[in-house]
């Protein structure tokens, strides 16, 4: 009997013991906090503004997240995308949307809002949180469980909105006058996209030797336009051509590229073809960036269109004298197949053409 309370008195340590064990593991597994914020003021007007906002990710993965700030004066966000809010007086806490709430390591999350403020600066926040974490550009210790339930990140019931808010001219006298003069810009932008997402207008130009390279104007009227981003931050083309220090690719780099926004993904695409042998797929969530280079594609898009399908198919027209159409993959970062579509006529055949007519209308004059 003494034997055998003894066995269960050692069971009942060995319980307690693995029991302990487990609790310490379960509270070492939590995710080291760090993150960084980029605030940015993208356009504004009387009486309100626009801003974007981009949360890179330092530590641990995340699963759900919520970022808080003060605003230092009369700032009343009244329209976000890419996720939901609260305000309190100066307080704002924005959460993730059903659909992006999950941030790998060294990844990053954006949303943007439209906000009213009458009077004062618009000054950008002093500080932010995530998670209750400061968010300072650095890694921080390791935080112990959440108190409560991370909103969940299961694909979205519905499909998001199809197109990058702002959904709508800002409030107020927009645009400025009824009247305008040629030309609206006072400068040359060559080989233009214009694009249409929601009520906004894109326009993606050539830049040629640059950097940063392939400029995006956004206007609400196509007559008022301001800058809102690069589509290529530096022209990085696998070549030493383009450094200042003893580079030669003048006037080439980027010219008659591509530019279009995919609703499936909610993601811009930038596609352009340098040396007449390569081209680059670059995309961003948002106009104002990060944009990222994705891919390279071993053949030249000369001129090119680039076209999102009603089926989310990409497809891009290229070429000069014979044009040619090709289908690109599912994320549209290579090709699939390409082919001819069109070849224009060789100049002696349109001259055969020219004298046999001539020759025609002689003999019947004759």
């Amino acid at each position: 009997m003494q034997n055998k309370r003894f066995r269960l008195g050692l069971a009942a340590t060995l319980v307690a013991a693995v029991s302990a064990v487990g609790v310490v593991t379960a509270v070492s597994a939590q995710a080291a906090a760090g993150c960084r914020v980029t605030y940015t003021v993208t356009n504004s007007w009387p009486g309100g503004f626009g801003a974007n906002v981009v949360v890179d990710n330092l530590g641990d993965p995340i699963n759900g997240w919520r970022l808080s700030w003060s605003f230092g004066g009369t700032q009343t966000i009244t329209q976000l995308w890419n996720g939901s809010h609260t305000q309190s007086g100066q307080d704002v806490t924005v959460t993730n949307a059903s659909w992006n709430g999950n941030v790998p390591t060294s990844g990053s999350a954006n949303f943007g809002f439209n906000a009213s403020m009458s009077g004062g600066t618009n000054a950008v926040p002093a500080s932010f949180s995530l998670n209750g974490a400061a968010c300072n550009g650095s890694t921080g210790p390791t935080t112990g469980p959440p108190t409560s339930s991370p909103p969940t990140s299961a694909p979205p019931t519905s499909v998001p909105p199809t197109s990058q808010p702002p959904t709508s001219p800002p409030p107020g006298d927009w645009p400025p006058s009824s009247t305008f003069n040629n030309p609206v810009l006072w400068q040359d932008f060559a080989d233009i996209d214009i694009i249409r997402v929601g009520d906004a207008y894109y326009y993606s130009a050539s830049t040629m030797h640059y950097s940063p390279g392939a400029p995006i104007l956004r206007s609400y009227d196509l007559v008022n336009w301001e800058f809102a981003g690069h589509s290529v931050p530096s022209l990085d083309f696998d070549s030493n051509a383009y450094n200042l220090s003893g580079g030669r690719a003048y006037v080439k780099g980027i010219w008659a590229s591509a530019f279009n926004y995919r609703p499936s993904n909610r993601t811009f695409y930038w596609i352009g073809c340098t040396e007449f042998n390569r081209t680059y797929v670059y995309t961003a969530t948002s106009v104002e960036g990060p944009w990222a280079k994705r891919s390279r594609i071993n053949g030249c898009y000369y001129d090119a269109g680039l076209l999102v399908d009603d089926n989310d198919t990409m497809y891009v027209a290229y070429g000069n004298s014979s044009i040619s159409v090709a289908q690109l993959s599912a994320d549209g970062l290579s090709q699939v197949r390409s082919q001819q579509v069109f070849q224009t006529p060789p100049v002696w055949a349109r001259w055969r053409a020219r004298g046999s007519t001539s020759a025609t209308a002689a003999t019947t004059s004759g």
